[in-house]
């Protein structure tokens, strides 16, 4: 449907991202075709086309902060890989994060290269363990 947009691409789950009305005819086709698929309970379409009304007002806030880059590398939620400092002083990627997807599958696989890695969940729930948890699986071949 022209109106989602791939709002979270966690890899083997994602989420999606649109108008109500849109959002809930994709979920009964999901259904309809033995899906499992569920509401995300939230007050706005992030990570959607949803956002382009306020991109430019963002954009201009941003521009307002002395943006420094960072010391602790980090891998970007927009491109699945690691920051860069042309990114980081670039307004137009901070409005991305509104309305592009949020790479989350490309990012873990991009930290699981890293041998003896660590990985802490600082949140209610489990979610992002178990997804985690899949990469790290595949990796070894498990």
């Amino acid at each position: 449907h022209e109106l989602l947009t791939l709002a979270i691409d966690n890899g083997p789950s994602c989420i999606i991202g649109g108008p109500i009305e849109a959002v809930t005819v994709f979920e009964q086709e999901m259904k309809k075709n033995r899906q499992l698929c569920m509401p995300v309970e939230t007050s706005r379409a992030v990570h959607s086309k949803m956002m382009i009304p306020i991109l430019k007002l963002l954009e201009e806030e941003v521009c307002k902060i002395n943006i420094k880059t960072p010391k602790i590398p980090y891998i970007s939620n927009v491109t699945g890989s690691w920051i860069n400092e042309k990114d980081i002083l670039d307004s137009t990627y901070w409005s991305r994060h509104l309305k592009e997807t949020v790479q989350f599958s490309l990012g873990i696989k991009e930290l699981v290269k890293k041998e003896n890695s660590i990985f802490l969940e600082i949140a209610p729930g489990r979610e992002l363990t178990a997804l985690i948890g899949r990469y790290i699986n595949d990796k070894l071949g498990q």
